[in-house]
């Protein structure tokens, strides 16, 4: 039985998330300084793992095929992208008192080693298409410049710790672009999509409950 391609599979990836998350309400809502630094703490614990779960995924494609030497040469030219932005996070929680050292020793949120973690399991045990999923939903929703606005507000006075924020609110609506067209252009069986998918939709759930989380501490 030959497989279905799916067309324009990102319209389809793109919905299924929209169903997850519905509004455009940001999962960080800068009301202090103290929940600002949880947040940058959540996203430490995102960022550390983007570069080597991406470095491990390149190791499980299959270079012989189209669509594994697309997924890889995507890979490769991400893993430069993301580059240093771990450590623009670190700049920013050391600028507000808390030492690396601080950092890197901290008990890492467990839902987030739960979502990061899902995707080793993926690349493992299943193809390096799910952690599509994954990157899609966390560039997907970029830091608004309200929110930028509203950090810079409750930072102390000449202070310059949004380095990573306005980052990715620069790069992650073109990030996102670039997803689309490598969705797009995969030439996907319903099967693969739906892998991806899943992946996206655990994403979500995953990272909507730690941020729900996060909100809830005053």
């Amino acid at each position: 039985m030959t497989s279905v391609i799916v067309p324009a599979a990102s319209l389809g990836l793109r919905a299924k998330l929209a169903l997850c998350w519905p509004d455009n309400s940001p999962p960080f809502r800068p009301r202090s300084l103290e929940r600002y630094i949880r947040y940058l703490h959540l996203m430490h614990d995102v960022i550390r793992a983007s570069i080597p779960l991406m470095e491990l995924a390149l190791t499980r494609c299959d270079d012989q095929t189209e669509q594994g030497a697309r997924l890889a040469d995507y890979y490769r030219h991400h893993i430069i992208e993301e580059s240093g932005h771990v450590e623009l996070v670190l700049e920013d929680l050391d600028e507000l008192g808390v030492s690396n050292a601080q950092a890197l020793a901290r008990v890492p949120d467990l839902t987030i080693v739960a979502m990061a973690g899902s995707q080793y399991y993926w690349l493992i045990h299943v193809s390096p298409l799910p952690l599509l999923g994954y990157i899609a939903f966390l560039e997907g929703r970029p830091p608004t410049s309200e929110t930028l606005e509203a950090v810079k507000a409750i930072l102390p006075e000449g202070s310059g710790a949004y380095r990573a924020l306005a980052v990715h609110a620069e790069a992650d609506p073109h990030h996102s672009r670039e997803m689309d067209e490598l969705l797009d252009g995969l030439n996907l069986t319903h099967e693969q999509a739906s892998l991806i998918g899943a992946s996206a939709i655990q994403s979500v759930r995953l990272y909507l409950e730690a941020a729900i989380s996060m909100n809830q501490v005053p």
